[in-house]
């Protein structure tokens, strides 16, 4: 029996042992594909701003002396460089997010309600545009994190609220403290379908509904959320009915500090 058993957990071990080998070129098979994939976005870059700067030097210069099917095409030319401009940030972000793992960021107290009016302020004009109200009840609290990073996780998510809102819609973020401090962004917009709803943080995905309403998507923004969390040791949820809005919920992990910078560790 003891040989028996002595027998087993050396094979434990050893499967053990190749278990983490196999991880290990995982992780890096998967490192060298993402730095792989930021150097040739990167060189695109180049020949993009190349592009972009042709366009609007036909705007200026050239603008009187094309015709009217040639201004068509240049227009649809501008709106398809915006969106692959748009692509080739969100790229960028990801990957530096990706290479930015949990175990190399430095967690500090940042201010919620800070950073919240201030994406809320940037994207005022956008909402205005289409009379969607944004309404804030988040008391003056700190929580620990990487202020660059929280930042976009709410510009992305609060950006996405008041683009899928309809007309005179609105749009809430709330935040509670306590052991887990939750923060909560919620819309009366076209919302998620049950199918859509599991693959919504998977790259380059659309669900169809959102693709209508957003055809210059790049798929990234909700990926780039998820990552941010993982960063961060944050969980999401999201709640969701087709035509009557999203609920995100965003918890951060229990050891935290209070508005006055004093330790608040559960």
């Amino acid at each position: 029996v003891c040989c028996l058993a002595s027998t087993m957990s050396a094979k434990v071990r050893q499967r053990d042992l190749e278990l983490e080998n196999a991880n290990r070129r995982l992780r890096q098979a998967d490192e060298e594909k993402n730095l792989q994939v930021l150097r040739v976005t990167h060189d695109l870059k180049a020949p993009f701003s190349g592009i972009e700067s042709n366009i609007q030097l036909l705007r200026h210069q050239y603008w009187d002396d094309v015709t009217e099917p040639v201004r068509d095409i240049i227009r649809r030319i501008e709106v398809r460089s915006a969106t692959f401009r748009k692509r080739i940030r969100d790229i960028l972000v990801l990957g530096g997010l990706k290479s930015d793992t949990r175990d190399k960021v430095r967690l500090e107290p940042v201010s919620l309600k800070g950073l919240i009016d201030r994406a809320v302020s940037e994207l005022s004009e956008k909402a205005a545009q289409r009379n969607i109200g944004i309404s804030v009840a988040v008391p003056d609290m700190a929580v620990l994190s990487v202020e660059p990073q929280l930042s976009v996780l709410v510009a992305n998510v609060l950006s996405n609220a008041v683009t899928y809102s309809k007309e005179h819609g609105r749009v809430s973020v709330t935040a509670e403290s306590g052991p887990r401090a939750l923060m909560r962004i919620q819309d009366d917009g076209i919302g998620i379908s049950a199918e859509a709803l599991p693959h919504i943080f998977d790259e380059y995905y659309s669900a169809r509904e959102a693709a209508q309403v957003n055809r210059q998507s790049t798929g990234l923004g909700l990926s780039i959320v998820r990552q941010i969390a993982i960063n961060l040791g944050l969980d999401i949820s999201v709640d969701s009915e087709p035509g009557k809005g999203t609920v995100f919920e965003v918890v951060f992990p229990e050891q935290r500090r209070t508005g006055d910078g004093k330790n608040n560790d559960s």
